[in-house]
């Protein structure tokens, strides 16, 4: 019969098993001790460089696509009270857009770490919700998970879909 400690280091075990089949490469050396630390403190913030300067590229690099979207929205509505608020006056458009630049750049330096953790564990409850098979789980995950370059070039495209939009409507 297995001991309570048992039973717990070996859930431990697999859910360590789980999140490294979808962060991949880094999971050991950076995000599992970010993680950690952030749960010995109990706080939802770390610093993450790479978000801090690469930001929504890093999202995409990410695969956290959701979230892309979501701060494109954010920029759409802000750029619209920008627009509503100082029309005319092109230093101070220059000057808010850069703080909402510089402000993003802090949000997510700070908070890249927790929207990953957040982001690899709904990706997470919906694979073992699509199967029970812990092989078809960690090979779904790695493919849902990881780094990439594609998720880079889609991050530019909406980007520049972005660029396109904001353009024609306050031109």
């Amino acid at each position: 019969m297995m001991s309570e400690n048992s039973v717990q280091l070996e859930v431990e075990n697999h859910n360590a098993s789980i999140e490294e089949a979808f962060v991949g490469k880094n999971y050991t050396t950076y995000y599992k001790k970010k993680w950690n630390e952030m749960d010995e403190k109990k706080r939802q913030t770390s610093w993450n460089f790479a978000a801090f300067f690469l930001s929504l590229f890093w999202l995409g690099y990410r695969k956290m696509y959701r979230y892309i979207f979501i701060i494109m929205g954010l920029f759409l509505a802000v750029d619209l009270l920008i627009f509503l608020a100082a029309s005319g006056d092109e230093g101070m458009v220059m000057r808010l857009n850069n703080s909402v630049g510089m402000g993003l750049a802090v949000a997510t330096g700070l908070f890249g770490n927790y929207m990953y953790r957040l982001h690899m564990n709904k990706q997470i409850e919906l694979t073992a919700a699509s199967t029970t098979d812990p092989e078809k789980q960690e090979a779904m995950l790695r493919k849902k998970g990881g780094r990439s370059w594609f998720g880079v070039v889609n991050t530019v495209l909406i980007f520049i879909g972005y660029l396109i939009v904001t353009t024609v409507l306050f031109g």
